[in-house]
């Protein structure tokens, strides 16, 4: 027998039982040690920050020993009798280095459960793990190089770790030069099943779009494609997709933790404001307002696509944010901004006059097979819908096809636009489409209203009449009529936001939202887009809400004018505008209400609930019965909001107490009238 303990095969005869059937234990032979090994008993006194070897995982385990336990081990990769004592004795002490983990068996033998508590202890991968060098720290991430062709990296941060291995391409220029490109990654990651996407919030409806329309799962990377970098749940770095994610989960509380851990410290921001991009199909250089990234260097900023590009060649900075994406805290808001921005946008398509595509196509089927469409772009989707509904209008000839009510009348429209539809697809994508339904409302079943495109735009038909004294009449929302309600419930439901970070109403609100939505885009050519809604209750005690009152502003007296310890946005059921305009500022106060929108407002809000707080043009509120704020439906005889929610408060002096209650919002904006 070869007792050669340097040759790898003999060294995992004996050292680990998940490589061969041995077990070494210490009745065993053991093969003869190298004469550095016999030189008097260990000292293990203590670990020395000594440089760890990967030559061999025999040299890895070695030095890792000596650096844990000062056991003085000859780091030759040939380990015998001294180098199992030493193991021993790692086992022993293993709580001492990783608190938390099992106990291991004091047997010598440096199985898998032993190697993965010394690679803890000394936060490196060992050679069996495919390591070369020790892991280099970048911020918050370690990266260690692995063996493979190309760059191959694992990137490590806590108990997360991503691989990304590059190969490089050849592509063509514009000039049609030849371009090698180095940077090129794909990590798959399976879609979240249909029970997980509707525990993070969405409808089932939504759910089966997605998974239809997008196989990408949240940890899935790509930075081979045009995007530069796609990243989760189909979106994109070019174009901002991946920074309006960014963008919510530094506003979202549950996910913002996952940003300062990861994606801050890499040296990751974004801003919104008009950037200039390339355009991939002309090549020339266009000005678009949205979220764009922006990265930092030392003292380098880049933003834009040209932080995209820059950044598939960092791979620090790529698997931070990949990690961040994988983490579990952040779906939720990857869903919320994927229903929003890719299939609200999608819905929310202009087609001619007041159609949208949310109008033309109400199957699961429909939806999704329009979302592919979308991909190709949506000028030549919005033509391409035009087209359609001119072409169909023969199929019908008693009804409008330009109305939305001629589509509500008319399921041969659908049925014959989403055969067309199909037609464009190729075989591959309409074979993904396989088991969604083809039934007219199948996707809007029990999806929230305020996500689809809305199927009139009509006010809501309670039977509502023009308040006393005109429609531009205070109804106050009182949190202690309805209270708060809380992050997770099931009633609130996303809108479009005019801010980062997801905006959600009370289901009620937020139907009513959008039927007004609408109307607003057909008369005034306003997208309704919201900078504040639902939020949660600031203060943990009227104590510290006293205190603050104090400090900011000289008195308790004083201070209740400008906050009240409840807000209408706990309830749900009040917005902040932040477009066409109005936007939750003191200072414009005056300008805002010139505006044409908040004249629009004036004259017709009330029709779809909505009612002012005159001191702030922009925050508008939606009293209900008390039987549809908890059952999130408005039946046909409602009652009406209860009569003592005509005011903010009667205790005390809060009446009068800005809405816009952040403070450090207001800053020194805030000025008493």
């Amino acid at each position: 027998m070869n007792n050669d303990i340097s040759d790898p095969a003999v060294y995992a005869a004996w050292c680990d039982a998940s490589w061969a059937g041995v077990v070494w234990s210490a009745h065993d032979d053991a093969p003869p040690e190298p004469e550095a090994e016999d030189e008097g008993p260990l000292d293990f006194s203590g670990g020395e920050a000594l440089e760890i070897r990967f030559d061999s995982q025999g040299h890895w385990l070695q030095s890792c020993l000596n650096r844990l336990l000062g056991a003085g081990l000859t780091v030759d990769g040939a380990a015998g009798n001294r180098t199992r004592v030493a193991v021993k004795e790692f086992q022993r002490r293993v709580a001492t280095f990783v608190p938390g983990t099992a106990a291991l068996t004091a047997d010598g033998v440096a199985g898998p459960a032993t190697v993965a508590a010394l690679e803890a202890a000394t936060r490196t991968w060992s050679p069996d793990h495919g390591a070369v060098a020790a892991p280099v720290q970048y911020g918050p991430v370690a990266v260690t190089r692995l063996r493979g062709p190309g760059i191959h990296v694992r990137v490590a941060a806590d108990e997360q770790a991503i691989e990304l291995a590059f190969v490089a391409r050849e592509r063509r220029g514009r000039g049609g030069q030849t371009l090698t490109d180095p940077d090129n990654c794909r990590i798959p990651a399976p879609a979240l099943e249909l029970a997980a996407l509707q525990a993070l919030g969405l409808a089932r409806g939504e759910a089966v779009v997605l998974r239809a329309s997008c196989a990408m799962g949240p940890a899935q990377l790509d930075t081979s494609g045009p995007e530069l970098v796609a990243l989760g749940p189909g979106f994109a770095g070019r174009g901002g997709g991946i920074a309006a994610v960014i963008a919510a989960i530094k506003e979202d509380a549950a996910a913002r933790p996952v940003y300062e851990r990861l994606i801050a410290p890499s040296g990751l921001d974004v801003a919104f404001a008009n950037y200039q991009r390339l355009d991939p199909a002309t090549g020339e250089t266009i000005e678009r307002e949205g979220f764009e990234l922006v990265s930092t260097e030392d003292t380098q900023v880049s933003r834009g696509d040209l932080a995209w590009a820059t950044l598939r060649a960092a791979p620090h900075r790529l698997g931070a944010l990949a990690l961040a994406f994988a983490d579990p805290r952040t779906h939720r808001v990857q869903l919320q901004v994927w229903r929003v921005d890719v299939l609200g946008r999608a819905l929310r398509c202009p087609v001619t006059g007041p159609l949208q595509l949310g109008h033309l196509l109400r199957s699961e089927l429909g939806v999704a097979a329009a979302l592919l469409l979308a991909r190709r772009g949506y000028m030549a989707l919005q033509t391409w819908l035009k087209e359609q509904v001119d072409a169909l209008a023969g199929l019908a000839p008693t009804v409008d096809a330009r109305t939305p009510e001629g589509w509500d009348g008319a399921p041969a429209l659908e049925a014959g636009l989403l055969a067309a539809l199909l037609a464009r697809l190729t075989a591959e994508e309409v074979a993904g489409l396989a088991g969604l339904s083809r039934e007219c409302g199948s996707f809007l079943a029990d999806a929230p209203l305020a996500a689809v495109a809305p199927s009139a735009a009509g006010p809501m038909q309670t039977g509502r009449t023009p308040p006393t004294g005109g429609g531009y009449v205070e109804r106050r929302v009182k949190v202690s009529t309805y209270g708060t309600l809380p992050e997770r419930s099931s009633l609130l439901v996303p809108v479009p936001a005019a801010s980062p970070g997801a905006k959600r109403l009370h289901g009620v609100a937020a139907q009513s939202l959008a039927r007004m939505a609408a109307a607003v885009q057909g008369e005034l050519g306003i997208e309704l887009k919201i900078a504040s809604a639902w939020r949660a209750h600031r203060w943990t005690s009227r104590a510290q809400y006293e205190a603050v009152l104090v400090q900011r502003f000289g008195s308790i007296a004083e201070g209740k004018r400008w906050l009240g310890f409840d807000s209408p946005h706990e309830t749900g059921l009040a917005v902040d505008f932040g477009v066409g305009g109005l936007w939750p500022s003191r200072s414009t106060a005056e300008a805002q209400r010139r505006q044409p929108l908040h004249r629009w407002l004036m004259a017709r809000a009330w029709e779809f609930g909505w009612h002012p707080y005159k001191t702030e043009p922009w925050h508008w509120e939606h009293p209900l019965s008390l039987e549809a704020f908890k059952s999130g439906k408005l039946a046909a005889d409602d009652p009406g909001a209860p009569e003592d929610a005509m005011s903010f408060s009667t205790e005390e002096d809060e009446e009068e107490a800005l809405e816009d209650s952040d403070l450090d919002e207001l800053g020194d904006e805030a000025q008493p009238t």
